[in-house]
């Protein structure tokens, strides 16, 4: 690979892509963030969505939007919910100088829950000392209810970081989780110095929701460096193995190695690798067509379907990006454990192509479809399996989310409707949200001179995040109720002066 397709020149492709999806209008100027009367502190990236004709999928689109160029983002990172038309549904932002990934939803002790990682990524202009996209010290994995209430943290134990790239809550109501670290080691057999450092990485299960280590397998003891594509550096820390997925098949764990190309099968139980799918040790043969680079997110569906996202891209060192191996894609791989060959099963390209440097999903949708988040590049599809275009969601540029869901959830705030009355113009009206209800359908309006005398002004259809809703009848205090499909009450709002 020759050097001297830099960051830029990837920047400048995204952006390339963006034109083509979106129309020279739509790249033309950098679009403003969200903005709502009746939720002044949330600043949400506004969605683009286009949709196809075909079946598509339930659910609500999951995403973390960030930035992890020098631009800075539009709106705030953080974690969104949103519906199919690309409305919000629920928004959090990130505190102050941190992102989150892997937002997801799943279920804790029968329960549904969403679960994230959150803190500092070592990413341009905030590089430190580790390797770009490693997690910073004080990173860790959040846990809330769907009323939107904290139920607890978890952190890496055993003096190891949370890793960004996964989080997972098991059957058995644990966490398994990546882990990461740097340790000093004699690097001069890979061409380094002899008392250089390295990041290694560990599978970690811990017990929920205490965080008490109950598993782990380091990467370190059990891949060899030599499997490593990346070149020790000449200055900083070496980066010979970056894991970014990990899942529990039985007593299989998946794991996906983005810096050694391969897919391991670890036994559980012995902690030994019973077989590996791509790379310099490859138990299985790959034909041509189904060789990858740089991959994210391995899954195994059953005994023997492998999905990936094939990133095909890049080297990423300290000073830019190496050439492209080739577009990126989504990637299904059938194994055949007996003959240890695979065979492609789908290959989802994007059109036109993209050049993934980073991150990246695909996930297999209840009905059969295929949802690929297309990681540091802004934009989400989904595809039949056949590989019909159903649907394209885009961030606004230079916005990104590690990983793209859709996933069904039902959520219900804890606290209460947000109303504000205020003029717009020459009319006074109503502006109503209620962040994360995904039950309501409706907002009653009422009004009244005192809080025993309120009578009902109108109804109105909840039309989008924010519900606006005109006033024709002064009253000095005003009150919104939420309803649901059948007219019942599911919330309220304090009473707001007129």
């Amino acid at each position: 690979m020759g050097r001297g397709f830099r960051w830029q020149a990837l920047c400048a492709v995204g952006a390339t892509a963006a034109t083509l999806l979106a129309g020279p209008a739509a790249a033309a100027a950098r679009p403003a963030p969200d903005s709502f009367r009746s939720a002044p502190g949330l600043h949400p990236p506004p969605l683009r969505v286009n949709t196809y004709p075909g079946r598509h999928a339930s659910g609500l689109f999951f995403l973390a939007p960030f930035s992890s160029n020098s631009e800075p983002p539009v709106g705030q990172p953080g974690a969104l919910i949103a519906n199919g038309a690309g409305e919000p549904v629920w928004f959090h932002p990130a505190p102050a100088g941190e992102e989150i990934t892997d937002f997801r939803a799943q279920r804790y002790r029968g329960q549904p829950v969403l679960t994230w990682w959150q803190g500092r990524i070592a990413v341009t202009p905030r590089l430190t000392n580790l390797p770009v996209g490693s997690p910073e010290p004080g990173a860790r994995f959040y846990v809330y209810s769907n009323r939107y209430q904290p139920l607890f943290t978890v952190s890496a134990p055993a003096g190891w970081t949370a890793d960004l790239h996964e989080f997972l809550i098991t059957p058995r109501n644990t966490a398994l989780f990546l882990a990461a670290r740097t340790v000093p080691a004699n690097l001069t057999p890979y061409g380094g110095p002899a008392h250089g450092e390295l990041e290694d990485f560990a599978i970690q299960e811990v017990s929920l929701p205490e965080g008490k280590l109950l598993y782990q397998w380091d990467l370190l003891e059990h891949i060899p460096l030599s499997q490593a594509q990346t070149k020790v550096p000449k200055n900083g820390i070496w980066d010979p193995y970056h894991a970014n997925s990990v899942q529990e098949v039985g007593e299989t764990l998946v794991l996906s190695v983005r810096n050694t190309w391969a897919v391991y099968g670890i036994s559980r139980k012995t902690g030994q690798v019973v077989w590996q799918v791509g790379g310099k040790g490859s138990t299985f043969q790959l034909p041509p067509r189904g060789r990858f680079f740089w991959q994210h997110d391995a899954r195994l569906h059953g005994t023997s379907l492998l999905s990936l996202f094939d990133d095909g891209c890049c080297n990423i060192t300290a000073h830019g990006l190496e050439n492209p191996e080739h577009p990126a894609r989504g990637l299904v791989l059938s194994l055949n454990f007996k003959t240890h060959r695979a065979k492609v099963v789908a290959a989802y390209p994007h059109r036109p192509p993209l050049y993934v440097p980073s991150q990246g999903n695909v996930q297999f949708l209840a009905g059969g479809n295929r949802l690929i988040g297309w990681g540091q590049l802004p934009y989400t599809t989904e595809l039949t399996a056949k590989g019909k275009l159903l649907l394209e969601l885009a961030l606004p540029a230079p916005d990104e989310s590690y990983r793209s869901f859709r996933l069904p959830w039902t959520g219900q705030p804890n606290g209460p409707v947000s109303l504000v009355v205020a003029r717009r113009g020459r009319r006074l009206m109503a502006f109503v949200s209620w962040n994360g209800a995904t039950a309501v359908r409706s907002y009653a309006l009422y009004g009244g001179p005192a809080k025993r005398k309120l009578h009902r002004l109108r109804v109105v259809a909840k039309r989008s995040f924010q519900t606006t809703i005109t006033i024709y009848h002064r009253a000095r205090l005003y009150q919104v109720l939420a309803l649901d499909g059948k007219g019942k009450v599911i919330g309220r709002s304090k009473l707001v002066g007129g």
